[in-house]
């Protein structure tokens, strides 16, 4: 499977998601073995609970969406209740609005989370994600 070329990215296009990838799934950009435990559908983020109440202390990798559905972030953790919330919390004020889905599934360990994660940041290339884009 071939990376999709993308233009260098201007830093405001960037914020609003313009560059990104519509999201096809977990097994759309699977290149290497990782087994995905259970995937959790899409669901709205809210302030209350951040859609992810039943998401409990499970080994995972998530995916921020905006509202038509593009991948804007990519992150795995041991801990994804936790993780979630705070990179959430971490996002800027402007970058909260453009997102407001998010799906994620639990995988067997963090190995495999980060096997995983890697190969959605290459098929992707999420906006978001910039230690990748250097």
């Amino acid at each position: 499977m071939a990376r999709r070329w993308i233009p260098s990215i201007p830093t405001s296009y960037a914020w609003k998601g313009a560059y990104a990838t519509e999201w096809e799934g977990f097994e759309k950009a699977r290149i290497r073995q990782w087994r995905i435990i259970k995937e959790w559908k899409f669901r709205r983020i809210n302030k209350d609970d951040y859609g992810i109440d039943d998401i409990k202390n499970v080994c995972g990798i998530y995916v921020f969406l905006n509202k038509d559905n593009y991948v804007l972030y990519i992150g795995s953790s041991r801990n994804l209740q936790r993780r979630i919330k705070q990179t959430y919390e971490n996002f800027a004020k402007f970058q909260k609005v453009y997102i407001s889905k998010i799906t994620a599934c639990q995988v067997i360990n963090k190995r495999e989370a980060e096997i995983g994660e890697s190969d959605l940041l290459w098929y992707y290339i999420p906006p978001w994600n910039t230690t990748f884009h250097k």
